[in-house]
């Protein structure tokens, strides 16, 4: 075993350091004889590997994963081809995040946050602005008509409901329309982008245009007050 700075080195290579941050040295060659870096034990102890001069830092392998361990925990892994795992070993996403009842959490300003939160199997998703007199969106945007702006509301992986635009059929690709089938010709609910809202109907010419050609139901307008009185609307 050698020894640098200590008469009782413990591995092959042992370095004990004359004072704080004083490691191991590494100067570069040539045109970049003025780039260095270091390893060293800081004053609190913490292993640091410094690339000084303001660089960059390389780890350079064929197949191979970075990982971090805590006392023996595996915290997380970044796998060589791209996916990075928080609190597991071995993620199947690009980002995947487990171990955690706020997976994700982005801070904003003064207080401000976008989180993924789970609470005895219940999922939530929170968009919170802290700042008085600003708000908090949620923008849902397609690159063009030809594309679909949409919210699925589904049962496990069965869709039941959508909200929102999608593109089909032809002349409906700016409506908005709240349906149980993506590209209905007859969806439930449809506002026009002239504002006339039609139900059941594929364009609603009217104000309000409701058809009753869907379904067993023979009405098409149902009003019923506080007491007995029912004023029905028959096609």
């Amino acid at each position: 075993n050698v020894g640098i700075g200590t008469n009782s080195p413990a591995t092959k290579l042992h370095v004990s350091q004359s004072a704080d941050d004083n490691g191991i040295r590494v100067s570069g060659y040539d045109d970049v004889s003025n780039r260095y870096g270091d390893i060293f034990i800081d004053s609190s102890g913490y292993f640091n590997i410094d690339a000084g001069g303001d660089r960059g830092l390389e780890l350079k392998g064929h197949g191979i994963d970075f990982w971090v361990n805590s006392g023996g925990d595996h915290i997380g892994r970044w796998t060589y081809d791209g996916k990075l795992g928080v609190g597991l070993t071995a993620p199947a996403y690009p980002l995947q995040v487990t171990g955690s009842t706020t997976p994700f959490y982005t801070a904003g300003t003064a207080g401000s946050f976008f989180k993924t939160h789970f609470d005895s199997g219940h999922a939530f998703v929170t968009l919170h602005s802290n700042v008085s007199g600003y708000d908090a969106k949620m923008n849902i945007q397609r690159g063009s008509s030809g594309g679909e702006a949409l919210v699925n509301f589904a049962t496990d992986t069965t869709v039941d409901w959508l909200i929102g635009m999608d593109n089909s059929p032809s002349g409906t690709e700016t409506d908005f329309k709240i349906t149980k089938t993506q590209n209905t010709a007859l969806p439930e609910f449809v506002i026009d982008p002239n504002g006339l809202i039609g139900m059941n109907v594929g364009e609603p010419d009217a104000h309000l245009h409701i058809s009753s050609s869907v379904g067993t139901v023979t009405a098409s307008l149902h009003v019923e007050g506080s007491g007995s009185s029912v004023v029905t609307v028959v096609e």
